[in-house]
């Protein structure tokens, strides 16, 4: 016999019903342990010309690189903490994503991203900062 062998509507009708009280009970219970948290919060982007430090707020550092090479320095590393820096201008300037001091970003004191449209995410253990996230933007080959 199946686990879902139903003999009659009834059964049917008793076991969604009995589905549905399980699930509004499980939600139920959810609502009040979540009650008063946030999951999702506000994040701020900041886009520099020029080269810069972090600065507390920052989330999403759009950096535009048209008129020179730009250095964003990261800030002190504190566990938790995540960033994301994306190049957006076209040209061949380099931005560099310098760690704070002599912190480091998966072992090297900077990282380089070259192209339109890469970026990194890094985040901190409290000690480095490690590349969580890469995409870099790659010519197509071939067509494909």
């Amino acid at each position: 016999m199946s686990r879902f062998d139903f003999k009659s509507a009834g059964d049917i009708s008793r076991t969604s019903a009995n589905a549905f009280r399980l699930l509004e009970t499980v939600l139920s219970g959810f609502q009040r342990l979540t009650a008063g948290h946030q999951f999702t919060r506000s994040r701020n982007f900041r886009t520099i010309t020029a080269s810069a430090a972090h600065i507390d707020g920052d989330d999403y550092i759009l950096v535009d690189a048209s008129s020179a090479a730009v250095t964003y320095t990261l800030p002190r590393a504190v566990a938790g903490v995540e960033l994301d820096i994306k190049k957006i201008d076209s040209t061949a300037n380099l931005l560099t994503i310098d760690g704070n001091g002599s912190e480091t970003i998966d072992g090297a004191t900077t990282a380089t991203l070259s192209s339109q449209y890469d970026s990194v995410t890094v985040a901190s253990d409290g000690t480095a900062w490690h590349i969580v996230v890469l995409a870099l933007l790659l010519p197509l080959l071939g067509g494909i």
